[in-house]
This record gives C-alpha cells, sequence and structure tokens, in this order.
C-alpha cells in the first residue's frame, strides 16, 4: 500500500531508527496503517530520504514489540487484532487496575488528584471536539494517573503499555460509549477523592466490564 498522508517529518539525522519507529509505531497505533496492510520499506526510505539500514533496524523493533510480521521473501505486514490478546490485556487489567484504585484511594496527594481531574479535562475538551485520537490520549492518561496515584511505579508503566496496545484496538470507539467512559471515570475519580477504596475499587470493575465489552463486540464485528 502507498504511505498514508501527512506522516511527521524526520528531525535532523540523530536516532534514525528511534524517529522512524516512533513515527510508525504511532501511525499503526491511530489507524493510518490498518491491521494486515502491507508496509514497504522501500517506499518509507524515499519518503524520508533516508537509507534501508535505519528502516530495517525500525522495522526489526516494530516486529519484537508486537505491531507488525516480517516474512521471509513475503514481505512485511501490520500485525492482525485478535481476540485472544485483547483478551490477554483485559486480563491483566482486571487483576492489576481494581487493586490499584483501591490503592490510590488509600495514597492519593493532591498533587495526584489534580492529574487525573486534568485527564478528565482532557477527555471533555476532546469530546467537544470528537477528536478520537485526543480522547484516546486522554483516557490513557487518566489510567496512568491512577495508577501512579496508587504509589507503584512498576505497575504504573505495565498499565501504561496497556493502554498503549488498547488504543490501538479502540482508537475510533464510538462517540455514545465515550460519553459512558467519561461518566464511569468520573465515578471512579470521586471514589478515590473521598478515600473509598471499596468504591474505587468496584467502580473500576464496572469500567474494564463495560469496555471490554465495547472492545471485543467491535473486533467481533470488524
Amino acid at each position: 500500500m502507498s504511505l498514508p498522508l501527512n506522516l511527521p517529518t524526520i528531525r535532523g539525522s540523530d536516532n534514525l531508527p528511534d524517529q522512524l519507529y516512533a513515527i510508525l509505531s504511532r501511525a499503526i497505533i491511530e489507524g493510518r496503517f490498518r491491521p494486515g496492510d502491507r508496509i514497504q520499506p522501500d517506499e518509507i526510505a524515499a519518503h524520508f530520504e533516508v537509507s534501508k539500514i535505519p528502516v530495517r533496524e525500525a522495522l526489526r523493533s516494530l516486529e519484537a514489540n508486537g505491531w507488525i510480521n516480517i516474512r521471509p521473501r513475503r514481505g512485511v505486514y501490520v500485525q492482525e487484532h485478535t481476540a485472544e490478546e485483547l483478551s490477554n490485556l483485559y486480563e491483566t487489567r482486571f487483576i492489576m487496575e481494581p487493586r490499584l484504585a483501591r490503592l490510590a484511594a488509600e495514597r492519593r496527594t493532591p498533587a495526584h488528584l489534580a492529574k487525573i481531574r486534568a485527564s478528565m479535562k482532557q477527555s471533555l475538551e476532546a469530546l467537544k471536539r470528537e477528536s478520537s485520537m485526543d480522547l484516546a490520549a486522554s483516557n490513557q492518561a487518566f489510567h496512568a494517573a491512577c495508577a501512579e496515584a496508587a504509589g507503584n511505579a512498576y505497575a504504573a508503566k505495565i498499565i501504561g503499555d496497556i493502554e498503549v496496545r488498547l488504543q490501538w484496538y479502540y482508537s475510533h470507539v464510538p462517540m455514545e460509549r465515550t460519553r459512558q467512559t467519561l461518566k464511569e471515570h468520573e465515578m471512579i475519580l470521586q471514589a478515590i477523592e473521598a478515600g473509598d477504596g471499596q468504591a474505587a475499587e468496584e467502580a473500576t470493575v464496572l469500567h474494564l466490564e463495560a469496555t471490554r465489552k465495547t472492545a471485543l463486540s467491535r473486533l467481533s464485528n470488524g
């Protein structure tokens, strides 16, 4: 396929593989490269006016992180969405996030609460613009901020990685579902603000159940 329009430009010649990785992974996450699309390394090199060496390095990193498949003598293809991966991502969230929400209610500071509230404000502004990309980013920021409030940097890193992967699955969630998501986020935040660990945990479980149902439904319906 031809390269998507409006790809960011390379900034200088430093760390070309990393720059290419960032640009291409973002294009995949945002759906500009669709699952199953073929990526032409020669087109990438020509578009960015770089040699094939940094392109190959970037593609190897993309494959190592599960964004593409490099098939010998057949080409480079964007990874497909799978119900198994989506289920595994949510299984991990169910193991971690309700407990983290409880801990956040017990450990949160005014700075943590301000950060969570700021992500909510970003979501509301993105909803007004009906910007699916900004909504996905603010959703990611909300869950990362809640994990940070729990005071566990390792867990926050894992949740952040999961949210990036999930953004690839539902970067174009219907606005109706997004409005409900924001209501669920508000319930979680109110419980954390009140220091009510049980309510925060229960609200998080309800939120995860709802978003998992939406994500699996959209995947099965193509």
